[in-house]
């Protein structure tokens, strides 16, 4: 995946914010009634992981999906090298066979996974007509994909566009407005369900 942000020097402050935020707890409770037919179908499931970070969230989604580690192969995408290591020990225990993990989406997957999670990354992929026709097409026919994605209406992408807007250069990263675009400009159809996320911190 080529992502036009790098986290290796960040990767304290990345946790302390999603240490502070309600995003996973929004999206968990959202993904999992979509989860149960896939868990309930007694099939194998093939499952991307794309943009996995550290692994942290994908752990707790695989811990509610219901998903039985005999009958799940997990791939994951995750170019923070960092990161794509500590997500493979972490997600390991959640699946029978081993992890298979990359830096980007190999060539040649077509029709290869039952089950795409994206959740909170298309916001600093460069060429996003690209990456979404890529996993698309890695989608087996009537596979699943689930992603999260902030849009202009979120306070912290708001502050993100006024500080570049500041120093006169345009906001570098996608909003889930951009996504909706791009998957219209593919010509698939999405549904599509509004959370509303908060940075919570205690009083001092």
């Amino acid at each position: 995946m080529d992502s036009s942000k790098q986290f290796d020097s960040i990767h304290d402050d990345y946790t302390f914010f999603e240490e502070h935020a309600t995003e996973a707890e929004q999206d968990l409770h959202n993904y999992r009634p979509l989860l149960s037919p896939l868990a309930q179908s007694g099939k194998l499931i093939r499952l991307l992981d794309f943009g996995c970070g550290d692994g942290r969230f994908s752990v707790r989604f695989l811990s509610l999906s219901g998903f039985i580690p005999e009958r799940l192969i997990i791939s994951l995408v995750e170019p923070d090298a960092g990161y794509r290591q500590q997500a493979t020990t972490l997600i390991q225990a959640f699946t029978a066979t081993p992890v298979s993990a990359w830096p980007s989406l190999p060539a040649g997957r077509q029709d290869s996974f039952d089950l795409v999670l994206a959740n909170h990354v298309f916001y600093y992929v460069n060429d996003l007509y690209e990456t979404l026709g890529q996993i698309l097409n890695s989608l087996t026919g009537g596979g699943l994909f689930l992603l999260s994605m902030a849009g202009g209406d979120n306070a912290l992408l708001q502050l993100t566009d006024r500080c570049f807007a500041s120093i006169n250069q345009p906001m570098p990263y996608h909003q889930a407005e951009d996504v909706e675009a791009t998957l219209a400009q593919l010509g698939q159809a999405f549904r599509k369900h509004k959370l509303h996320y908060e940075l919570i911190f205690p009083d001092l």
